[in-house]
Parts: C-alpha cells; sequence; structure tokens
C-alpha cells in the first residue's frame, strides 16, 4: 500500500516537474519575443518621431516659398 502511494507521488511529482520545465521554457520563449516587440516598438517611434521633425522642416520650407510669392505682389486679377 505504502509503494502504491509512494510511485503515486513520484509520478505525480514528475509530471509536476516536466510542467515546470515546459512553463520555464515557454516564459523564455515569451521574454525572447517581449524583448524583439520592444526593440520594434523603439524602432517604429525613432521613425515616427523622423516623419515629424520632417513634416516640420517641410512646412518650414512652404511657409518661406509662401512668403516669398505673396512678396511678388502679382495681380492675378489682372492676369487672367
Amino acid at each position: 500500500m505504502e509503494s502504491k502511494a509512494l510511485r503515486r507521488l513520484e509520478q505525480d511529482v514528475d509530471r509536476l516537474l516536466g510542467q515546470l520545465r515546459r512553463s520555464a521554457e515557454r516564459q523564455t520563449l515569451l521574454s525572447s519575443a517581449l524583448g524583439k516587440n520592444q526593440e520594434e516598438l523603439e524602432h517604429l517611434r525613432r521613425e515616427v518621431q523622423r516623419y515629424k521633425s520632417e513634416r516640420n522642416v517641410t512646412r518650414h520650407k512652404v511657409d518661406v516659398l509662401l512668403e516669398r510669392f505673396e512678396k511678388l505682389d502679382i495681380d492675378w486679377d489682372r492676369i487672367s
């Protein structure tokens, strides 16, 4: 009777150890994937920041060109 209970206990311990190993492997995989996702997220944040900066520079250039164009004092009604 004691040997059956002991055997069952050993089997349960082996089963739980297997689950623990699988859980540890899964945690390692998930941690690795999370690290890659965070790297990609940081890369995308930098890219968005670069696009915003480029947009601001372009906007400034357009404003300067519009100011220069307005200074020409062209009478469009007379031309058309």
